[in-house]
């Protein structure tokens, strides 16, 4: 796996589905932000210590960043997109 540097997080945008009940949708709806799960987080934003602040943000988090954000890497066939953690414009809780 890839493990991110400092403080980017790798992630795996959600897919949202087009439907509404039984209907599929043509068109996306507009938005300006995408869901998103964690995969990998970097060890965080370097100190003057020379150490890592941690981050509040983990694998396996779902976060919400701004659509055009990030940069696309393919792993093993699989699009995933690299986001610094100052990006992410919040987690989501259960």
């Amino acid at each position: 796996m890839f493990h991110p540097t400092s403080y980017n997080l790798l992630v795996k945008v959600i897919e949202k589905e087009n439907k509404i009940g039984s209907i599929l949708l043509t068109t996306e709806p507009e938005t300006n932000f995408l869901d998103a799960v964690v995969k990998s987080a970097g060890p965080g934003k370097p100190n003057e210590k020379g150490g890592y602040e941690p981050m509040d943000i983990k694998a396996g988090d779902k976060v919400c960043f701004a659509k055009y954000q990030g940069q696309k890497i393919v792993i093993d066939q699989e699009e995933f997109l690299l986001v610094n953690a100052k990006d992410i414009c919040g987690v989501y809780y259960d």
